[in-house]
């Protein structure tokens, strides 16, 4: 064998190596589509996991290095199948408001996604907290605690509330505050949500069978203010599909909507909700901005569902009118009672951003009625 049939062959294999690479890195860049089906590696497995059936709730004990061991419940929808390749069922998680637990979601976790209508598989889950003394199960979002400073203060008393002692009984309960900073609005747990999650998701995916393509954040009060920061954090952004903050709002200065464009957003609001008013009072000086009853301040929901409009890149300051008939969709927000929807981003067929009130207050809890409806058809709209 001569040298230049050794030197040709050399160069035959080195062109057909660039070429294989080549092909893997356009399979790589190539853009998923809207509604394309992306199975967890669950999936591929051919038994459920130990002690779950389908249309049955489990709850589960967990603890991220460095925390505290939290309950978690998780619910299969009545035709869950380990290895459906062919359409994984959506995943959905549920972060309840400040002092609620793995409970809270009630019927809205365990009956409703279940129907067939439906399918959904659901996750609640517990956030860091004791529920004594005011160091509540809670999530630590944008503003919420241990944010760097200096920022934009979340609440009116900033640096002169020498009352509010939330910081310490968190710190004094082990929750990873450290409260040298803290300028008398801070009021969550400090610990890593993002990474709580994360670590969950984790290990849902390697051991269930769902749609990594159609994972949905819902949350109520101060878990409906987490889901923004879900979106917003570059360590978990890419996982969800969207969120639906139920009497949730981002803090005052802290509103800046999607990390990734065609992340969804179906917020509902209360409108008798002093806790988390969505709308700024009349003759505000700042449309823009609401206060609760103890000085705490919000982005008021038309000014997020603008933002969010805008991050997505769609067309529009996201206030137009959410209504039905004509081939407009509105999810059933009029028949559940849903008043002055607002939306943005109509002119896309996957990415939704709508925001509505609702004629009530500031609920989260089992006993309190929640439109779910028009949440859960919300999601499968926006496959």
């Amino acid at each position: 064998m001569d040298i230049q049939e050794v030197t040709g062959r050399r160069l035959g294999a080195i062109l057909s190596f660039l070429f294989y690479i080549l092909c893997i890195f356009e399979a790589s860049t190539t853009p998923i589509k809207a509604d394309a089906v992306r199975p967890s590696l669950g999936c591929s497995k051919n038994r459920m996991p130990r002690k779950f059936f389908p249309g049955r709730t489990k709850v589960i004990k967990r603890t991220v290095s460095g925390t505290q061991q939290r309950k978690h419940a998780i619910t299969l929808p009545n035709n869950y199948k380990q290895n459906n390749v062919e359409a994984p069922p959506p995943l959905v998680f549920y972060f309840h408001g400040w002092s609620g637990d793995h409970k809270e979601c009630g019927g809205g976790c365990k009956n409703v996604p279940k129907r067939n209508k439906y399918s959904f598989m659901t996750v609640s889950m517990t956030g860091y907290g004791v529920n004594a003394k005011y160091a509540y199960n809670s999530w630590n979002f944008a503003g919420s605690a241990n944010f760097p400073q200096p920022r934009e203060p979340i609440c009116t008393t900033s640096g002169i509330n020498e009352n509010n002692t939330y910081c310490e009984y968190y710190e004094d309960a082990g929750l990873g505050c450290d409260c040298t900073n803290d300028d008398g609005c801070w009021w969550t747990t400090c610990f890593d949500s993002v990474q709580q999650v994360l670590s969950l998701f984790n290990e849902l995916n390697q051991r269930f069978c769902f749609d990594l393509d159609r994972v949905w954040a819902i949350g109520c009060s101060n878990g409906g203010m987490f889901t923004y920061e879900l979106a917003r954090d570059a360590r978990s952004a890419q996982h969800f599909r969207g969120i639906i903050p139920i009497v949730g709002l981002p803090h005052y200065g802290h509103s800046t909507g999607p990390l990734l464009e065609g992340t969804s957003m179906f917020g509902l609001f209360g409108s008798d909700d002093t806790t988390v008013p969505p709308k700024a009072e009349p003759g505000s000086d700042d449309p823009d901005k609401s206060e609760d009853d103890s000085g705490y301040l919000y982005t008021t929901y038309s000014k997020v569902v603008q933002t969010w409009t805008e991050m997505n890149g769609c067309n529009g300051n996201g206030q137009d009118p959410l209504e039905s008939g004509e081939g407009n969709d509105d999810y059933g927000a009029g028949e559940s009672g849903l008043f002055d929807c607002i939306q943005g981003c109509s002119e896309k067929n996957s990415t939704h951003v709508v925001g509505c009130i609702f004629q009530g207050g500031h609920i989260c809890t089992r006993r309190e009625k929640v439109p779910w409806d028009p949440i859960y058809n919300f999601i499968l709209s926006n496959n």
